[in-house]
């Protein structure tokens, strides 16, 4: 659910996928918000331009707030004149920040799982969207300990509280490959098709990728294959490091 708020007009209503520009005309005479109203999504300033390309998530937080008068867009023109005339730059904080994940591993006694090199990296910027390529995470080996056996791994997001300060949208799709490089079934259908792919998304917050062992043991690779992201304003900046995932993996038999 999303909550409009306007000076003392509140509603919470399913507007999930809508924009920001579908939210102004909407509430625009039922709650009298005016033309120039500033609006504020979760308490970040976002400018008109923006509006139709933001779409809301649950639980967003939307206000519309007054203009403030003329004052204070002369007292910004001549803040901008005195930078020109100076010769500074002027940031309005859609700085990039790069990103990488922060792979922790969990012990087992039946396999060793170690993390990956080779992992992705991407860069982040603020109110943006970009792709996430291709990358290992994690490296499952059952060869060292004989084991035989089926086994289930399962790719959690640890830092989700952090993330969401930066990320509206995190997705990422899961593969698996054996010590030769081919993909493996991962969903128990029988084959490997190009569904063998498990989604992990900051909605769901973990991912099982079930691997079946058809010739004794082998090494066995956590990929991603590819992913996306679609970014929070950035404002007066992010906090150090909250761009970078953490994943944890656990092993079990099965």
């Amino acid at each position: 659910m999303i909550e409009i708020r306007y000076k003392n007009r509140r509603e919470t209503a399913d507007l999930k996928g809508q924009t920001l520009a579908d939210v102004r005309q909407g509430y625009r005479e039922k709650f009298g918000i005016p033309d120039r109203a500033q609006v504020r999504l979760n308490g970040n300033k976002i400018r008109f331009i923006q509006e139709p390309r933001i779409k809301l998530q649950d639980a967003d937080q939307v206000r519309f707030v007054p203009e403030k008068g003329s004052k204070g867009v002369f007292l910004l023109g001549a803040v901008l004149l005195a930078l020109a005339l100076t010769g500074a730059r002027f940031a309005f904080g859609y700085l990039g920040s790069s990103a990488s994940f922060n792979v922790v591993s969990s012990g087992s006694d039946f396999v060793n799982i170690a993390v990956a090199s080779g992992q992705p990296t991407w860069n982040v910027k603020g109110a943006g969207k970009g792709a996430i390529g291709t990358g290992n995470l994690f490296v499952v080996d059952t060869s060292s300990t004989d084991y035989t056996g089926d086994l289930a791994v399962t790719v959690s997001i640890t830092n989700g509280g952090e993330l969401v300060k930066v990320y509206r949208t995190l997705s990422l799709r899961l593969y698996v490959t054996n010590s030769s490089g081919t993909p493996m079934d991962i969903n128990l259908d029988g084959t490997v098709t190009t569904d063998d792919t498990a989604l992990l998304t900051l909605d769901n917050g973990a991912a099982s990728l079930y691997i079946t062992q058809l010739s004794g043991t082998d090494n066995y690779t956590i990929k991603v294959k590819n992913g996306y992201y679609v970014s929070n304003i950035q404002g007066q900046g992010w906090p150090t490091g909250a761009q970078q995932p953490s994943l944890y993996a656990q092993v079990i038999q099965r």
